[in-house]
């Protein structure tokens, strides 16, 4: 009885430890830290039954003729077929059967993407929420704008080195068949960011009751965020 149930017993620690390595080799190296507000990182809600405090990684995606960089070719460079034409009837139907890439993402903070996206983003809000306070909702939104993507990590921490302003991060790409406006179909795709949060450690959770703040984030080895801390 005891043989059987010693490995039983010794199983959650090797778990555990194996964990707990893993997260300090992640946090062994890895880019410098970049240092983002509430606005893309806003507290998620908790519950009675989960009490521990995490956030959500917001950032800008805006899908269509706005995004010219997630093309034919930038999807096809991340394993999609693209070979059926996108006018075709069964354009729609086929690609949305496509499976999803996991992929990683260079997003850019505060920059001239943000910046190009920022009207873009009152014209929608404008267009299909009239009654919003729009303004103020573009003034809260996340400045985070995907930028580019690519299936090695490195070749983007190459091509976008400065890691306070830019991060790399792991994501899942959906391709589409899409028709902007009197133009012709073309490809294109949707992001989600994965993870999409990150948790607060409880040393640092009472920090974030203010009305705004700022906090470090770091990505590591493995490419898994972690807060790093709070700034003043």
């Amino acid at each position: 009885m005891i043989r059987r149930t010693l490995p039983a017993m010794l199983l959650p620690l090797l778990v555990t430890g194996f964990t707990v390595a893993s997260a300090a080799w992640n946090r062994s190296g890895g880019r410098e830290a970049i240092v983002l507000s509430q606005r893309e990182l806003p507290l998620r809600f908790s519950s009675a039954d989960n009490s521990g405090q995490s956030v959500s990684l917001r950032h800008q995606y805006n899908w269509g003729e706005e995004q010219p960089w997630l093309d034919a070719a930038k999807l096809a460079s991340l394993g999609f077929d693209t070979a059926l034409d996108p006018a075709s009837p069964d354009a729609d139907a086929h690609y949305r059967r496509a499976l999803r890439r996991v992929v990683f993402v260079a997003l850019e903070f505060d920059g001239p993407a943000w910046r190009a996206r920022a009207p873009e983003l009152e014209r929608e809000l404008q267009r299909y929420r009239p009654d919003a306070d729009v303004r103020n909702q573009v003034e809260a939104g996340s400045r985070l704008v995907a930028v580019d993507a690519d299936l090695d990590p490195e070749a983007l921490e190459a091509r976008y080195p400065n890691p306070r302003t830019h991060l790399i991060a792991r994501g899942v790409v959906r391709i589409y068949a899409y028709t902007p406006k009197d133009a012709r179909p073309r490809l294109t795709g949707s992001i989600e960011l994965a993870p999409d949060s990150l948790y607060v450690p409880p040393d640092i959770g009472p920090r974030l009751a203010a009305p705004s703040y700022r906090l470090s984030v770091r990505y590591g080895r493995r490419h898994e965020p972690w807060i790093a801390g709070v700034e003043p």
